[in-house]
């Protein structure tokens, strides 16, 4: 199995994962976490860009505001208004992974100018990312199962 057809699996399992998360719940916080489902599906979105555009991170195929909405050190209590919808989100996950699926093995087979913790290579790159993308699928399934038992309890009430 490639490393594209793993990110194939992979971000298909996010989406399904996601998709049948209650509307009402992803800007909700559940207490304890600094942030809610709705940034840490953007924020995905966000650090696998990098992985996207390999080896140049810094450029980016996503809207200007993504990256201070979702990136490192941000948080849901500083956001404006205009926020993109999961269902925004949920296609441009789609997009993200097919322009990853379609690099050219020109750009997979060149190096970071500048190593990530010691990582030059896409390969070591996007397992990268793949962990990372695990890693907030579990924060969020954690965060729908905290949000769905407060809120059936305070339909109890």
């Amino acid at each position: 199995m490639t490393i594209f057809d793993q990110y194939k699996l992979t971000r298909g399992l996010f989406i399904d994962s996601i998709s049948p998360i209650a509307k009402d719940l992803i800007d909700l916080q559940p207490p304890g976490f600094r942030n809610t489902i709705h940034w840490q599906i953007g924020h995905v979105l966000v650090i696998a860009e990098e992985i996207a555009n390999f080896p140049h991170r810094s450029k980016s195929s996503l809207p200007d505001n993504y990256k201070k909405l979702f990136g490192r050190g941000t948080k849901p209590n500083d956001w404006p208004q205009n926020v993109p919808s999961m269902d925004q989100l949920v296609l441009d996950l789609q997009d993200q992974v097919n322009r990853i699926g379609n690099m050219s093995s020109e750009q997979v087979q060149e190096r970071l100018t500048e190593p990530f913790d010691g990582i030059d290579r896409f390969e070591e790159f996007a397992s990268l990312g793949l962990f990372h993308e695990a890693m907030h699928l579990g924060q969020i399934l954690t965060m729908q199962r905290i949000l769905e038992q407060n809120h059936s309890s305070y339909h109890d009430l």
